[in-house]
């Protein structure tokens, strides 16, 4: 399944990017006759329905054409919702001033904290923990990374 992986990533990638787009996760799924190709693509400003319909269109007929996937697929093209991992640098950059839940590796032990996001870059992510805490996890380190849905207050 890599192998497909990678290949549907080489025709996704730059079709993607020209609606300004970027990959933020790929996942194949299934078996023979009911594999389903999950694409999760963003932008800096967010993305619109329009903009996944029209790389899934042409996502669809590349994919058809170079007859990658053996058989019928389904494809499926969304943003990420808050559900979804973080996977990408741009993602990290994209939340910061979000409250984040991040689990990464520190001495060999897994270790979760949650932050408003205050930076990132290829280094590391900055987080702001509580009050004037700040805390920078390398990105390396990193395992996985959720945004925590917060609610806006009304204000009266």
């Amino acid at each position: 399944m890599t192998q497909i992986l990678q290949k549907i990533e080489e025709i996704a990638v730059p079709i993607i990017e020209r609606h300004g787009a970027f990959l933020a996760e790929l996942v194949l799924r299934g078996e023979l006759r009911s594999k389903v190709v999950e694409v999760y693509v963003d932008t800096d400003a967010g993305i619109t329905i329009d903009t996944c319909t029209s790389i899934s269109r042409e996502l669809s007929e590349a994919l058809d054409a170079q007859e990658i996937i053996m058989g019928a697929y389904r494809l499926d093209v969304s943003s990420p919702d808050l559900g979804r991992p973080i996977h990408v640098l741009r993602q990290y950059k994209k939340n910061i001033g979000r409250m984040l839940s991040v689990t990464f590796i520190e001495e060999g032990t897994p270790q979760t904290v949650d932050g408003e996001a205050e930076a990132a870059d290829d280094a590391g992510l900055t987080l702001r923990t509580s009050g004037t805490a700040v805390r920078t996890i390398p990105m390396a380190a990193i395992t996985k990374a959720f945004i925590v849905p917060q609610l806006k207050k009304k204000s009266k």
